[in-house]
């Protein structure tokens, strides 16, 4: 809402003029004039959300818009008496790419939050976990404001996200949020991320066997709570044996699991005799 106070008159102003300098088709301004009261009256603009909008986006890059109320005064020498308020119009948004995407729990992991189109600083920007874990203890940096934009950064350790897997029970799934309040009403502007979090292991069960070289034998690796298929499973012998040739699989992954295997022929057990 915009007030022009018109002073030092002797008489109710009707059809007070209310302008802006932006070429705004169907904007519908609807000014009130307002009541004299002495030699005083006030007129006022009151401007919608829609109308800011469109202001908004007629201009473009630039955020200013200028407000223009006026009277015409005098009968033989008429004049114009103006006065003007400029409005910065900014439409504030948050984002954080990627969305989604897996981490490891052994690992520290870094997210940023863009902030845009904002007129200054801002000092209380807010980081929550949709996963409840006690004494997590976020600690995210606001970052400074470049022209209108500003990066915040959260930075989890690798404990925090062993505490965050471990409060998730089964769900690896963790989303992450940065939130700003904006105008009058407090409205939320907010991005998220959201997180897989995995702790990936490796067994072979027995760890130890009996075998005889006129056999073949099999050895199966389990690695699990992995996030995607693994490529090129490393195997190797704790002795050192030339021609060896190890030739192991991969495997497939289901769900979170996979399952390499190597084959040793007997010739292979031979060598390594």
């Amino acid at each position: 809402s915009i007030s022009c106070v018109l002073s030092g008159i002797p008489s109710q102003i009707k059809n007070v003029i209310w302008t802006t300098a932006t070429s705004v088709e169907g904007l519908g301004l609807a000014p009130k004039d307002g009541q004299i009261k002495g030699n005083t009256q006030t007129s006022t603009l009151d401007l919608s959300s829609a109308q800011l909008v469109k202001l908004k986006k007629a201009g473009g890059a630039n955020p200013a818009h200028v407000f223009t109320c006026k009277i015409t005064v005098g009968d033989a020498n008429k004049r114009d008496v103006t006065a003007t308020q400029t409005l910065s119009i900014y439409t504030p948004g948050a984002a954080i790419s990627p969305t989604s995407l897996a981490v490891f729990s052994a690992d520290t992991h870094v997210i940023e939050c863009t902030l845009t189109d904002i007129p200054t600083e801002i000092s209380n920007i807010q980081w929550t976990t949709a996963t409840k874990v006690a004494s997590l203890g976020l600690n995210p940096a606001n970052g400074k404001i470049s022209g209108s934009t500003q990066k915040s950064t959260l930075t989890l350790s690798s404990a925090q996200l062993v505490k965050l897997k471990t409060a998730g029970g089964g769900n690896p799934e963790h989303v992450i949020t940065c939130k700003i309040t904006v105008g009058k009403s407090s409205t939320p502007v907010m991005a998220t991320q959201s997180i897989k979090i995995y702790t990936p292991a490796a067994a072979i069960s027995p760890s130890s066997a009996i075998l005889y070289s006129m056999d073949s034998h099999s050895i199966s690796c389990v690695l699990s709570d992995i996030p995607s298929q693994i490529g090129g499973v490393a195997w190797i012998s704790g002795t050192s044996v030339g021609g060896l040739a190890l030739a192991p699989k991969d495997g497939v992954i289901g769900g979170n699991t996979q399952t390499s295997t190597l084959d040793l022929s007997s010739a292979q057990l031979v060598k390594l005799k």
